[in-house]
């Protein structure tokens, strides 16, 4: 999965703040694309984010949504062996935004609830 950047020569921010955010995930707690296991309130493995610069996308990372009007409007299908869940860009990590897409990449993220 690649994270494709709003605009050429985007920078990273670092999160000032927590910054709350939404991922769909297997129902038990694994990511689709990794099978990474996440554990509630526990900082996952910092990962490097890897910039691509012909094509303006970044391929290791985070992923995560801004907030749920992706899942509300149907656009993000969540079928019977999976959920959202709430995670966290913890304050002090490097992330990207991209508003077109409504998506984070991050560095690092917390799973906080279901």
């Amino acid at each position: 999965m690649c994270f494709i950047l709003d605009r050429p020569n985007q920078r990273a921010k670092i999160a000032k703040k927590d910054i709350v955010c939404w991922k769909v995930i297997r129902n038990n707690n694994t990511s689709y694309f990794y099978n990474h296991k996440y554990i509630y309130y526990t900082l996952q493995l910092k990962v490097k984010l890897i910039f691509n610069e012909e094509n303006d996308i970044i391929s290791e990372g985070y992923h995560s949504y801004i907030n749920t009007d992706m899942f509300d409007t149907g656009k993000i299908d969540i079928d019977f062996d999976s959920k959202k869940t709430k995670f966290l860009i913890p304050k002090g990590t490097r992330y990207y935004e991209s508003k077109e897409y409504g998506e984070y990449i991050s560095e690092t993220i917390i799973m906080i609830k279901k």
